[in-house]
């Protein structure tokens, strides 16, 4: 009895040709029954150099890996196909899939990986990605699974959902690049909220850069981790953090002056933001859009020049701790919704200097404090006031300076003094809501 070239490689512990199953990989005849067929009996597959039409759902079961040569890619000859499946049935445990080419071919609805159950020393490593719907679905029960190196460009509006009850995916270097193409609603990485079953945990995003999509990183889940990670020309937010809970977003850069924030947060509690670069400070916002729905937040930026991460951006309400650019202010929000907040201002004689701004809704009431450390007597060059913020104007209630006042301009809380040409005025208030 003869061997086929298949047995004899199956035997012999070599991965099998999808040629030997009469996958014919010239662009024209249509690949995918010879491809299923391969993927149906074998562990071990290899896709050598060519271009394979795909014209339906390639079904990818457990303890499998697939290889693809250095010129292999398999191109889609059908509207709604996906390139690589799994599902309930067929539980793509120990499943790995190396070097991956995928061209969507323009068709509409087509999508490179739907991955469910994909777990257990499985993994994407080096896919590559063009001209198709979505990139890679993540859908149920993949944890601790990688997908590493993932390239995107021309036109894959969604690289990559994590959309239900997955734990721990890392996501490292990814290459995804949407420039050129209508940003619309695309999203480079979405980790939704995971509504059917369960919160995604403990994603991962690492390093690696994200431009030209409406989000860089939607995050709505728990523990997510972005660090280092590039971000350009994505209008809304490079991250934004909707109903994000105990995220970490460290070190990450946000360059080009297309969008008005960097990093935006919306009913949102404990997020972490560590050390961001935002180049030469080119947001009309800031790096910063947290509104008054989120609780239990930290922002935390070493001293740098002023062209960097300023403007801050809006943080109103919400309950930060600040230490960032020369202004040495931590802002702590406890329990009961009291406020603290400090910070120095340089001023000449006789000439206000906003010392803090109020701003917003959150109407009450701050107790101020503000002095010249060793000048003169500390009565004269100690000034407190009570200042009453209704929602539009801010209203000095009392004040008992000397030589050194405290006054409103609006919303803008201002000191002045005349201790000399140039003096330091150190501040802090206590703000309780009304």
């Amino acid at each position: 009895m003869s061997l086929t070239k298949a047995t004899y490689s199956l035997i012999n512990g070599a991965p099998v040709n999808v040629l030997d199953f009469g996958a014919v990989g010239d662009g024209t005849a249509d690949d995918t029954a010879a491809i299923q067929a391969a993927f149906n009996g074998q562990s071990s597959i290899y896709i050598p150099d060519g271009s394979y039409k795909i014209t339906a759902d390639l079904t990818i079961k457990r303890d499998t890996l697939v290889q693809f040569g250095q010129k292999a890619y398999f191109k889609a000859g059908a509207n709604n196909i996906t390139f690589f499946k799994s599902n309930s049935t067929t539980n793509a445990y120990y499943t790995q899939i190396h070097n991956a080419q995928l061209d969507g071919n323009s068709f509409t609805g087509v999508i490179g990986f739907d991955m469910y159950n994909f777990r257990l020393n499985s993994g994407l490593f080096n896919p590559s990605m063009k001209n198709m719907s979505v990139g890679i679905i993540y859908r149920y029960g993949c944890f601790d699974t990688p997908i590493f190196n993932p390239a995107t460009f021309n036109n894959v509006p969604f690289p990559v959902r994590i959309m239900d009850n997955c734990g721990g995916v890392p996501i490292i270097n990814p290459n995804f690049d949407n420039t050129g193409n209508a940003a619309g609603t695309s999203i480079a990485i979405d980790i939704q909220v995971g509504a059917t079953i369960g919160q995604n945990i403990g994603c991962i995003v690492d390093g690696g850069y994200c431009q030209g999509f409406n989000i860089g990183v939607s995050d709505t889940g728990f523990g997510t981790k972005v660090s280092g990670t590039y971000f350009e020309l994505c209008p809304t937010a490079d991250i934004l953090a909707n109903a994000a809970q105990n995220s970490i977003y460290t070190g990450t850069q946000h360059f080009a002056g297309v969008g008005a924030v960097a990093i935006k947060g919306t009913s949102s509690d404990g997020v972490t933001i560590i050390s961001p670069f935002m180049g030469s400070g080119n947001r009309s916002t800031g790096v910063l859009d947290f509104d008054g729905t989120n609780t239990n937040c930290l922002y935390i930026n070493s001293k740098n020049a002023a062209s960097k991460n300023l403007p801050i951006g809006v943080t109103t309400g919400v309950s930060f701790k600040i230490s960032q650019n020369n202004l040495d202010a931590e802002i702590i929000t406890s329990s009961k919704g009291f406020l603290t907040s400090s910070g120095s201002v340089a001023t000449t004689t006789a000439t206000p200097a906003t010392a803090f701004t109020v701003s917003g809704a959150n109407r009450g009431r701050y107790d101020v404090v503000a002095l010249i450390a060793n000048t003169g007597a500390a009565s004269d060059y100690t000034a407190a006031a009570t200042v009453i913020w209704d929602g539009t104007q801010a209203r000095v209630i009392a004040d008992n300076g000397v030589k050194l006042t405290i006054t409103v301009s609006g919303g803008n809380v201002q000191v002045t003094q005349t201790a000399g040409t140039n003096q330091t005025v150190n501040w802090s208030y206590t703000y309780q809501p009304i």
